[in-house]
């Protein structure tokens, strides 16, 4: 098992499955997956650590996003293309404003998940329905949010960075674009990094090489 930082760029299974066949091993996985464009925390399993996957994967998670307001995307984050551009008014990116509206989106709740997501819904991947052109309803899941901090804002960027504690399942792509909706300017994820899985923290992952 290994805590890896990974860099943005590598799917997480092709980055699995390069460190597999660099340490002579064709059984890999990893304990949740990060987008390509993410960074930070992947436990790569390895061996007989593959059978862990389960309940390493049900560990709560923690990042630090940045969200670009003003533009929405069909993925919800910036590899995305983009389907609306909305002027964001000046003075409503305040500290005071954003600290008021993350209220309403700690605890359990119910959360739609993107549509170009590895859900599976009657066998098949949203995403890759979504890629060929089909029309896909993505489900509504129970998730938990147990601490929302905002980091910093920038008005003149229209961006902020936040620190999210969450339990499995949740998307933080989902929450840029319900935060966004609730400003009503629209908003994706720039950036996101995974600073703990569980417990394996970002202090303990080291780079794939």
């Amino acid at each position: 098992m290994l805590c890896i930082d990974k860099p943005s760029g590598p799917s997480s299974a092709w980055l699995a499955r390069k460190i597999g066949r660099q340490l002579g091993t064709g059984r890999v996985g990893h304990a949740g997956t990060l987008d390509p464009f993410a960074t930070g925390v992947l436990v790569v399993l390895l061996g007989e650590a593959t059978k862990l996957s389960r309940w390493l994967t049900a560990h709560d998670k923690e990042y630090l996003a940045t969200l670009q307001f003003g533009a929405e995307t069909n993925t919800l984050d910036r590899e995305g293309e983009v389907t609306a551009r909305i002027e964001v008014p000046s003075g409503l990116l305040t500290r005071e404003r954003l600290t008021q509206e993350f209220t309403s989106f700690l605890g359990s709740q119910e959360q739609i998940a993107p549509v170009y997501s590895a859900i599976r819904v009657n066998g098949k991947r949203l995403m890759n329905e979504a890629r060929a052109g089909r029309e896909v309803t993505p489900p509504a899941r129970q998730v938990e949010c147990f601490a929302l901090d905002l980091v910093e804002v920038n008005p003149e960027l229209a961006q902020a960075t936040v620190r999210l504690h969450c339990s499995k399942g949740y998307y933080v792509r989902a929450f840029a674009r319900d935060l966004g909706a609730r400003l009503n300017v629209g908003a994706h994820l720039a950036e996101l990094r995974r600073t703990r899985s569980g417990p394996f923290s970002i202090d303990l992952a080291v780079p794939p090489e």
